[in-house]
């Protein structure tokens, strides 16, 4: 996936296997919000054809489109990865946006925890909201939109 351009990373990977020969994959793609929508899909296409030619299995790759060019949004997700890491490193964020059509502004995005967190769902989910409604500053002027998402810890070697 990353070795293809225009792919900036990947997430929500899941390998769903029915049977000898009948393999799956879905995933979560990022690429640049700036980029055009039709080589965009031609990019993706190219890694769906990839797979089935390598790995034998078909692939459903979903574009999720990455504001990585605007200040502000930048400025807002560094805030958001440093309080997320001082309430738990383990915590990873992707799908973050900016939603400016809305009063007040929102900025959305997935948390990922730990599979078998130590915590609930509902329970991140609340530690989080608690903690950045205490926000001062530039944060404390936005709505927040959060999805919880899991993800499975790499082995310590």
């Amino acid at each position: 996936m990353l070795s293809q351009e225009g792919i900036l990373g990947l997430h929500d990977l899941v390998v769903h296997g029915y049977g000898p020969g009948k393999t799956q994959i879905t995933l979560h793609a990022e690429v640049s919000a700036q980029d055009d929508l039709l080589t965009v899909h031609d990019r993706i296409d190219a890694v769906e054809h990839r797979l089935k030619k390598e790995m034998g299995c078909s692939a459903v790759i979903h574009a999720d489109p990455i504001q990585n060019t605007d200040a502000e949004t930048n400025a807002r997700k560094e805030e958001l990865r440093e309080i997320l890491s001082e309430l738990d490193p383990s915590f990873e964020m992707h799908d973050f946006h900016l939603v400016n059509n809305t009063v007040p502004r929102e900025l959305h995005f997935d948390l990922a925890v730990p599979y078998k967190y130590r915590f609930s769902d509902e329970e991140v989910l609340s530690i989080v909201e608690e903690k950045l409604s205490m926000q001062d500053g530039a944060l404390s002027s936005y709505r927040f939109q959060i999805e919880i998402d899991h993800y499975q810890p790499k082995q310590k070697s």
